[in-house]
């Protein structure tokens, strides 16, 4: 999902309106993304000693490749 909340499979429609010859013309476009991605996770731990007591923490490494 995009910034704009766009999935892959959903599609936007535009609507475009000009004036040709003193007439007024409309046309609805829409498009469709289609996107193939491939993601890579990767985790590490991290541990902590506070106090006496052991924390873990996790970091998380995500790769997305579009293909």
């Amino acid at each position: 999902m995009n910034n704009y909340g766009i999935q892959s499979g959903e599609s936007v429609v535009m609507r475009q309106r000009f004036r040709l010859a003193n007439q007024s013309h409309c046309f609805n476009f829409r498009y469709q993304m289609e996107v193939n991605a491939e993601f890579r996770v990767q985790a590490c731990r991290i541990n902590f000693t506070r106090l006496e007591k052991q924390q873990h923490a996790f970091r998380i490494r995500l790769e997305m490749k579009f293909i």
